[in-house]
């Protein structure tokens, strides 16, 4: 699902952190946004975190692929590649 942020500037800026993320990488992708200093927690790092403890369950859970983080003008974004389930 996806819910644009109310900024569009932050919106503008999403797409082009989602551009580099994504650029070639046949995946999931997950786009979150938060100003910086709550940037943290299960919404910011359940993924990262699943992946270090799970991995990819025997295929059952997609393996997370990459994190890009990247931060401007006081907010933090976050871009999670995930490959898809086997």
């Amino acid at each position: 699902m996806y819910s644009p942020p109310p900024d569009p500037d932050a919106e503008r800026r999403m797409r082009a952190h989602h551009a580099r993320a994504a650029a070639g990488v046949p995946a999931w992708l997950r786009l979150v946004c938060a100003p910086e200093d709550k940037a943290s927690g299960k919404l910011w790092d359940g993924a990262l975190d699943a992946q270090h403890v799970l991995g990819d369950l025997d295929g059952h859970r997609p393996a997370l692929l990459g994190v890009h983080d990247a931060f401007d003008d006081g907010t933090a974004y976050r871009a999670e590649l995930s490959g898809p389930r086997r």
